[in-house]
């Protein structure tokens, strides 16, 4: 529709300037003035419409021109707004004028409202530099679903979708006026593609403007795990290097960290990871594969995640990207890269939706859904590039193994005849994953034979650590927890401080598992229990808290104990595994715990419920372990069912298990 000139009395002189637009004076002031013509949007309502900008600009107040008359003419509304002088503002926006923007936004947001065209051309910097926010005609209530506006190089994803804006959208338009190598914190909480990995409000980015450049943070004490993972030391090292403090600082403003009630902040090796991506800043490709390999993916995710995304990424890159992001075995990384793919122009367009193929599949692997995933990756091109075509074979293999082992063995045939150039991991690959399947068809010495050649050979620091993981659990199930112990202390040995933490933990706590069968009076290592909890699922946490609680009460400290069994029978209670409650309850009542002293008939009970459901190859021994460690000394009862369930296990007698030898299990537990 064509735009009319508004009548209004009270103005004069005027003369056309742009389409819609036109310059004149102010009759009452004698002063210049901006004169607008806007045409509603079909399906709106105009008075609502106008209701909405007068709304709005009582909410900027000083921060638009003001509005010195408006109303509705049919199907447009006519508008008079005080000319000011100035220009738009240089990019990248400096940080007074990113200041001043932000408190705008954070008042028109207040006030219920989202403006939808955030950019240069809808700012005005005046003479005496104060910023202004400019045509508020698009502006709209929170939430409403209306037409798709704004320019498209700032507008968020789920806008353009045609998803209702929020404020976030609006705060995804400020990150495309900033440059993410000098603000990578704050670009990657402004610009992130998924609304909920984004700054909800904009007292969240002025939080982190609020530390002066210049300004010496206050001191703080960092602590976090001390074994395996290294983190105090670690990040003593980061905070020394040159502005390391600064970057902890900014990072603290946005959440990074747990505070303590003694202010001291505790990390986690995936802190020390972002906090080093943001210190270090953007890296080749080259650089971010080596990280990777290295068994630090999450580094390489934090730093390619923070990059510039304004223009389309290179094939090397998202599949770096990717391929960082499927390593990690990290759930929330994985959800994040996600979304930050499915938003991604690259220069072939079909490599972003092959990396959310296969990032959506490990997520719903987690979740049992591996039959429909298989097919999803089967439905994949395999494609020519050594990154991408080694995370399509693993996927397959994975979602493979959840399937069935015969299916599984039939992949895994149907892969080794396939070509891997440029892959030194693939004859390792494939071993690990023969090995992987022997055991789990209960060739045990085979596995141990294909493991034990294959693991030292893996490519990739973490997967090496996967592997020898493995090869422990198959000589702990054959009854070898002193070469474990070997294994895992040589596998160790090879992992960097900083390496993956999933990897780390998995590795840990197998090297622990060990010890405990293996030697006559193991301690409890309560710091590397600490270290590895934050990596493990929840029912290898709760085994790895089983564990401990087991070597403190056979050392005798029973108090620690007792909390420790306690705390895995929550934790195993939480992950809906019955029988690992029932041991852990167990040992809770033999340590003396006050809490469980008066459930011993009700655990019993328990016990022979489960056995009359089901009777797995391991059920047996954890029902023996449970009875022998309720039964109050050889002659007791219980002390026989436990002697007659050992007979079940094809297993020595005299190896302990996850508490108790079988042998003990028969003599009523250990004698005190």
């Amino acid at each position: 529709m064509r735009p009319r000139l508004p009548d209004c009395d009270q103005l004069a002189d005027v003369l056309h300037w742009r389409d819609g637009l036109w310059k004149g004076t102010w009759r009452p002031e004698g002063s210049p003035v901006l004169v607008k013509a806007w045409a509603v949007p079909g399906g709106t309502d105009a008075s609502t419409r106008m209701h909405w900008q007068n709304a709005a600009a009582k909410a900027l107040q000083e921060a638009t021109p003001p509005v010195l008359w408006r109303q509705v003419d049919g199907d447009q509304i006519h508008s008079v707004v005080r000319w000011v002088e100035g220009t738009p503002p240089k990019l990248p926006l400096d940080k007074d004028h990113l200041r001043q923007l932000l408190v705008a936004l954070d008042r028109l947001h207040d006030a219920g409202f989202v403006h939808r065209d955030i950019c240069a051309r809808n700012l005005l910097v005046t003479p005496d530099q104060r910023l202004l926010v400019l045509d508020l005609e698009e502006v709209i209530a929170v939430g409403t679903k209306a037409d798709v506006v704004g320019t498209p190089a700032h507008m968020a994803p789920e806008v353009a979708a045609g998803a209702p804006p929020t404020a976030s959208a609006d705060l995804y338009a400020v990150g495309s006026l900033l440059s993410a190598s000098h603000h990578p914190v704050f670009t990657a909480l402004a610009r992130s593609d998924h609304p909920a990995l984004r700054a909800a409000r904009a007292t969240e980015l002025l939080s982190l403007l609020a530390l002066p450049e210049d300004a010496p943070p206050r001191p703080v004490t960092l602590s976090g795990p001390s074994t395996l993972h290294k983190v105090p030391e670690q990040a003593k090292a980061l905070h020394a290097q040159p502005h390391g403090a600064h970057a902890l600082a900014r990072l603290r403003a946005v959440g990074f960290g747990t505070q303590s009630l003694d202010d001291a902040l505790e990390l986690t090796p995936d802190d020390l990871q972002r906090w080093r991506a943001l210190l270090e800043g953007p890296r080749t490709i080259d650089v971010q594969r080596q990280r990777i390999a290295s068994g630090a993916p999450g580094l390489a995710l934090w730093s390619l995640l923070s990059a510039d995304r304004t223009v389309p990424r290179s094939v090397a890159e998202v599949d770096t990207l990717g391929a960082a992001a499927f390593e990690t075995y990290n759930a929330a990384a994985q959800r994040r890269a996600l979304a930050v793919l499915q938003h991604t122009a690259c220069e072939d367009d079909t490599v972003p939706p092959f990396w959310t193929t296969l990032l959506a599949g490990a997520l719903r692997l987690q979740k049992g859904d591996s039959k429909g995933v298989f097919e999803e990756v089967s439905a994949l091109a395999r494609p020519p590039r050594p990154w991408a075509r080694r995370a399509r074979d693993v996927s397959l293999m994975r979602a493979a193994f959840g399937v069935s082992p015969t299916f599984a063995r039939q992949t895994l045939d149907t892969v080794a005849g396939l070509p891997s150039p440029d892959d030194p991991d693939a004859a390792p690959r494939l071993l690990a994953w023969s090995g992987l399947l022997d055991y789990r068809q209960g060739h045990y010495d085979d596995a141990r034979c294909q493991l034990s050649d294959g693991w030292r050979a893996r490519s990739f620091v973490h997967t090496r650590a996967m592997t020898a993981s493995n090869l422990l659990a198959i000589l702990l199930h054959l009854d070898s927890p002193t070469e474990a112990e070997a294994v895992s202390k040589e596998a160790l040995a090879m992992l960097p401080p900083s390496a993956h933490p999933i990897a780390a933990a998995r590795l840990a706590t197998k090297m622990r598992e060990a010890i405990y069968r293996g030697h006559a009076q193991p301690m409890p290592d309560i710091d590397l229990l600490d270290a590895v909890l934050p990596g493990l699922p929840p029912v290898s946490a709760a085994l790895a808290v089983l564990n401990e609680a087991a070597a403190a009460w056979r050392c005798g400290q029973l108090e620690l104990g007792a909390r420790l069994a306690d705390d895995a029978a929550r934790r195993f209670k939480a992950s809906r595994f019955k029988a690992g409650e029932l041991l852990a309850g167990a040992l809770a009542v033999c340590a003396g715990h006050r809490h469980w002293s008066g459930e011993r008939d009700r655990l019993e009970a328990a016990v022979d419920g489960l056995l009359d459901r089901r009777r797995g190859v391991w059920l047996p021994a954890i029902a023996a372990q449970v009875l022998g460690l309720l039964a109050e000394g050889p002659d007791d009862p219980l002390a026989k069912d436990a002697a007659d369930l050992t007979g079940e296990v094809k297993r020595s007698s005299d190896a302990r298990r996850e508490v108790l030898s079988l042998t003990e299990c028969a003599a009523g537990g250990i004698a005190r």
